[in-house]
């Protein structure tokens, strides 16, 4: 059996409820405590966190580099009145590819 990616902790509250204590499950199988409407808590695999950190921090790179001729193109349009030396269709082209993967997600 492989580790759960995530796993439930019964609300603190209910760890009296219990002789082991507060109870776990692989499924949010727990209601909030009618008491005081505490929810379950969330644990997530460590190793899931820093993936997904990794992956949303590389995706931010590449905004950056998509979206930075967009930034020097508006410093641009402020001085000059003539777009000719900007390559917009490239610009526009990447940031396509990139709304692509996005939707891919």
């Amino acid at each position: 059996m492989s580790d759960h990616p995530e796993i439930w902790l019964e609300p603190k509250c209910a760890e009296d409820n219990h002789p082991e204590g507060r109870q776990w499950c692989q499924d949010d199988v727990f209601s909030k405590c009618p008491e005081c409407g505490e929810p379950a808590t969330r644990y997530i695999r460590a190793d899931i966190v820093e993936s997904e950190r990794q992956r949303t921090s590389d995706l931010i790179e590449e905004v950056k580099m998509v979206l930075g001729p967009f930034a020097k193109a508006f410093d641009e349009l402020s001085e000059w009145s003539d777009l000719g030396e900007m390559n917009t269709y490239d610009d526009l082209a990447g940031a396509h590819a990139l709304l692509s993967r996005l939707e891919e997600r």
